[in-house]
């Protein structure tokens, strides 16, 4: 294979080489071909369509109105044309551009779809443009590519129940994966939240399933508000994007999400749920704050009705998806009702089961058998394997570990390695992005990391049953901030395309990096994709705020008033000298209207320590003046670059001129960091200060110390409560830690509240209350207001919660604040944080 050389002044030269996914063999030749209004596209019957999509996807930008034609000139055309006998896998390609033209033989439909899709990635990123680009010379370089798939299942999953997405998006998304070719679209359309497909036989799962709201039987979730939120699909709209995806060789794969995740069903038709025992009845009625008992969202599966009804939405569902695989879901099933169903007990009884593991088992083979006779296969996530054997045809979706994949494999289902430390997209980018976290940080390099070769996981033949790679989009925080779809799936989806594609020894992380930027964003623009920007590294040190930009040539802009860069801001071309660095911003800006999220500087490492296996404790002392350089409260970090048990820190001190003026005895330790917390009364820019440190190990031990401002006040604070919180436990909301939080639950009432008050009036700039889990937002005070007491004993109206937060600026020494709940929220509970004091 050639690799890839790429030159300032040769722009056909780096479109030729920016290929994404990377094909398998690229040979550069001399000259190019551009296309102009008289170019033909040459297609037989069988390539006419695809003839017709390439049409209309150059008519766009271009503005030419290319010929589709049978017979082929002699010079300027692009040929189409499929060849079973071309020695390639399916969906594989060879595509020829020379001076003349441009051909493409693909072994299937497939293969030359595909095709298309590197023909156009050869064109200026203009191509993709949904209107006339002028003064564009549309060359494409000469060429000769053989491409093939590494598997032959490429998927990507959106979830439209939590949050609904009507026809055009849902076209939009799957003509972004085609163009990356992915080439499966599994589609998630039932769980709790709404229930998305149209079934004639069963017209309240939509009329009563598909919606939620203060008045609806579903109540309101994951921001939907206080309206009548959702929506469905008709099935002639869902044939419509059946056939859509076809056209761009995507194959949809249904989900309807069984036995558990069916709370949109229950609503809709309640007795599909289990029938408990009366002692049962009498117990839950006097425990309503289980979450358990106050959400029944799972089949019954001792009801024989339940399996004809079944049958009956299966089969509608099955009549309009050509796909041979029915999803059904099976993950996270809440046995709590089977357990004192009397009809689960007595078919347990008579088919001798154990455990409710063996009656799910017991469901997952009925519905199998179902689908079978529907003329389908069934697909399920990773808990149908539990309880017992299915057929050989089931494929498994492994979500939850590399464990569970190489389970399947192992076991000869066919399986798609979806692991949602790697490619569940709902994760969050970076410590500073919004998103879950549960699955760990998923970065854009995270994902391309993945390499299912590694550490043995498939041994012996069973990478043979691996068919293919899926990410996957839970919608959960999708309603907030606009596009927020599309800037959780790119670039990420782009690193899973070549995952999928590229052959493992062809990949290589900063080759993809700098293709990615370096065109590829570029393309993603003309898309209309509002991707995700890298943010920059912004670094503090002795008086100074260095920016380093995500990728050569990136735009960086900043602020020093705290505010938000725009694109009127400063471009950063140098250091910046600043005595405030918490009041500096940053920025990467890809276009007006493309830009990363803004970062603060982090000052870099305080120091470094090395020591050798002890008994007892090391004393270690690092100075500090490079990044200390105010007073207030400061996180103190030691992070061992291997994890270790037996490394520890006893004690912290700040010294100043030799003589302790903070220390800190007790730390917490957080994802292998020892932390301490250090408040410092005052700051002399004339005083030499020291870090020092009691440290044990018995074993080697390297790492680094780091130490952080917080950007806000944190006065010794008390908490009066009068609200029902979790746990009866308020102390979270007085260590200004902002990872930690109280819940309110079951849910607060109108006139509940929730009282701060500070050992001493506090003057302070502004006080803003947050709510809602930190990185994700679920859970906010929807309905009240703060109150602020200057002398702890009277309270007047401040300001109402606006999105969960609440900003005010106090008059003067304030002595206390107060949350006050007007009206419940939406959610099971609220979430509540520290406050944020400036």
């Amino acid at each position: 294979m050639i690799i890839a050389v790429f030159c300032t002044v040769d722009v056909v030269g780096q479109q030729a080489v920016a290929l994404i996914p990377r094909p398998v063999q690229v040979q550069e030749l001399q000259g190019s071909f551009e296309l102009t209004g008289s170019t033909a596209i040459v297609a037989g019957r069988s390539e006419k369509e695809l003839g017709e999509y390439l049409r209309d996807k150059l008519h766009s930008s271009t503005g030419y109105n290319l010929k589709v034609r049978a017979a082929e000139g002699e010079t300027n055309h692009i040929v189409l044309q499929i060849d079973p006998g071309l020695t390639l896998p399916s969906e594989g390609y060879r595509l020829t551009v020379g001076k003349q033209g441009a051909t493409i033989t693909g072994k299937d439909r497939g293969g030359v779809f595909n095709g298309i899709q590197t023909l156009l990635q050869l064109l200026p990123p203009q191509v993709y443009a949904d209107t006339l680009a002028r003064g564009i010379a549309w060359k494409m370089p000469s060429v000769t590519i053989t491409d093939y798939p590494r598997f032959r299942y490429r998927g990507m999953m959106l979830d439209v129940s939590r949050q609904f997405f009507d026809v055009p998006e849902v076209e939009q998304y799957i003509d972004w994966l085609s163009m990356h070719k992915i080439n499966r679209f599994h589609w998630h359309l039932t769980d709790d939240q709404g229930w998305r497909i149209q079934i004639k036989h069963y017209p309240r799962l939509t009329s009563v399933g598909a919606w939620r709201g203060p008045k609806e039987q579903l109540p309101p979730a994951y921001g939907s508000g206080d309206k009548r939120y959702g929506g469905y699909y008709t099935q002639k709209q869902i044939r419509a994007v059946v056939r859509y995806a076809a056209q761009r060789n995507v194959e949809i794969i249904p989900e309807i999400d069984i036995p558990g995740h069916s709370r949109a069903v229950a609503v809709s038709y309640p007795q599909i749920l289990c029938k408990p025992d009366t002692a049962f009845l009498e117990k839950g009625s006097r425990a309503t704050a289980n979450w358990d008992w106050r959400d029944p969202n799972v089949w019954c599966v001792g009801n024989e009705q339940n399996y004809k009804m079944l049958k009956v939405i299966l089969k509608e569902v099955a009549s309009f998806f050509p796909s041979k695989y029915i999803h059904i879901g099976g993950d996270e099933v809440n046995p709590y009702y089977w357990d004192h169903c009397t009809r689960c007990r007595a078919l347990m009884k008579k088919e001798h089961m154990t455990n409710a593991m063996e009656l799910q088992h017991y469901f997952m083979q009925r519905v199998e058998g179902i689908l079978h006779s529907l003329g389908k296969r069934m697909a399920g996530w990773d808990e149908i394997m539990d309880g017992g054997k299915l057929d050989s045809t089931t494929a498994v979706y492994a979500w939850r570990s590399t464990a569970k994949a190489s389970e399947a494999a192992m076991s000869h289902y066919p399986t798609v390695l979806m692991m949602g430390s790697y490619f569940y997209f709902d994760m969050a980018q970076s410590v500073n992005d919004r998103g879950h976290d549960w699955a760990g940080i998923v970065s854009l390099k995270k994902v391309y990391s993945f390499n299912p070769l590694e550490n043995n996981l498939f041994p012996d033949a069973s990478f043979h049953y691996v068919k293919g790679v899926q990410g996957a989009l839970w919608s959960e925080l999708l309603n907030k901030p606009p596009r927020f779809m599309e800037y959780q799936s790119y670039p990420r989806i782009a690193a899973l395309a070549e995952i999928g594609w590229t052959p493992q020894g062809e990949r290589n992380w900063g080759d993809f990096y700098t293709r990615l930027t370096h065109t590829h964003f570029e393309r993603m623009k003309y898309m209309n994709i509002a991707f995700r920007v890298p943010p920059p590294e912004v670094w503090y040190r002795s008086g100074y705020v260095t920016v380093v930009p995500p990728y050569p040539g990136a735009e960086v802009r900043y602020t020093t008033d705290g505010s938000i860069p725009t694109v009127a801001s400063p471009i950063y071309r140098d250091s910046i000298a600043t005595r405030f660095p918490d009041s500096v911003q940053c920025r990467t800006f890809y276009s007006a209207s493309l830009a990363s999220i803004p970062l603060k500087p982090v000052r870099v490492a305080a120091g470094e320590w090395t020591m050798e296996p002890a008994t007892g404790m090391t004393q270690q002392a690092w100075n500090i003046n490079p990044v200390f350089d105010q007073a207030g409260s400061w996180d103190i970090a030691f992070t061992p670059d291997t994890l270790d048990n037996t490394f520890s820190v006893k004690q912290v001190e700040l010294l100043e001129n030799g003589i302790t003026i903070s220390s800190a005895r007790l730390g917490n330790i957080t994802k292998g960091s020892w932390r301490y917390r250090l408040v410092v009364p005052a700051y002399d820019a004339t005083k030499q200060y020291t870090l020092r440190a009691e440290m044990q190990s018995s074993k080697a031990s390297t790492g680094k110390v780091s130490m952080q401002r917080l950007p806000y006040l944190t006065p010794e604070t008390g908490i009066i409560v009068n609200m029902p919180l979790m746990q009866h436990n308020a102390l979270p909301l007085t260590d200004y830690d902002f990872s930690t939080t109280v819940s309110c639950m079951p849910n607060a009432r109108a006139g509940d509240n929730l009282t701060f008050v500070f050992a001493s009036p506090l003057v302070c700039k502004t006080i803003t209350s947050v709510t809602g889990m930190p990185m994700l937002g679920l859970f906010p005070i929807q309905h009240g207001h703060l109150e602020l007491s200057y002398d702890g004993t009277h309270f007047e109206y401040a300001v109402p919660y606006t999105d969960g937060t609440a900003s005010v600026s106090p008059a003067h020494a304030v002595k206390a604040v107060r949350i006050v709940i007007d009206a419940p929220t939406d959610a099971p509970m609220m979430v509540i944080q520290d406050l944020r004091i400036e």
